[in-house]
């Protein structure tokens, strides 16, 4: 089984201790504050959740899946009004109490809820597993490395790491 950290930090900008001595925004909640001397905005957040929903649905092509199960969900109902979230997003955030198997455009939303910290869960499947950490980590475990796969998230400004299992074990 192949174990990667996705995230929008270049590891270029890591100490020894593998801490990141960048500061650049953390969570959505950021978006039109002041960031690194500059309005952070929707379209550059915007940017790099694409990226992430792009490198989870890469995963699940490589691993030919058309579904994932939801693994310990939290869902927190009680969310403030948000002018971006779509109506799809809201109406799943009612409904997926219901839901155990989510479809590729079903993960695409529930993604982009979980990096907004709308919701959390876990995906999973025999061939792979996504736990999502705080501040943009994303954690894969995969029974195929996906090389170009991995390819592709890197040119969307993504970084993945090859990291241990312990990440998903939470």
């Amino acid at each position: 089984m192949f174990f990667c950290r996705v995230t929008k930090y270049d590891p270029k900008n890591r100490d020894s201790n593998g801490i990141y001595l960048r500061d650049e925004w953390t969570f959505y909640a950021q978006i039109g504050t002041v960031v690194e001397g500059k309005v952070f905005t929707y379209a550059e957040y915007l940017t790099a959740e694409n990226a992430y929903v792009a490198a989870l649905i890469l995963f699940m092509e490589c691993n030919n899946l058309k579904y994932l199960q939801i693994v310990n969900l939290e869902n927190n109902l009680k969310f403030k009004k948000d002018v971006y979230l779509s109506k799809e997003m809201v109406t799943l955030l009612k409904k997926i109490r219901e839901v155990v198997s989510v479809n590729k455009t079903e993960v695409d939303l529930l993604t982009r809820l979980i990096l907004r910290e709308k919701l959390w869960c876990i995906f999973a499947s025999k061939a792979m597993a996504v736990r999502f950490g705080w501040d943009y980590y994303m954690y894969i475990g995969s029974v195929n490395k996906c090389v170009k796969g991995i390819q592709k998230i890197e040119k969307k400004g993504l970084f993945v790491e090859e990291c241990d299992s312990s990440y998903l074990d939470a």
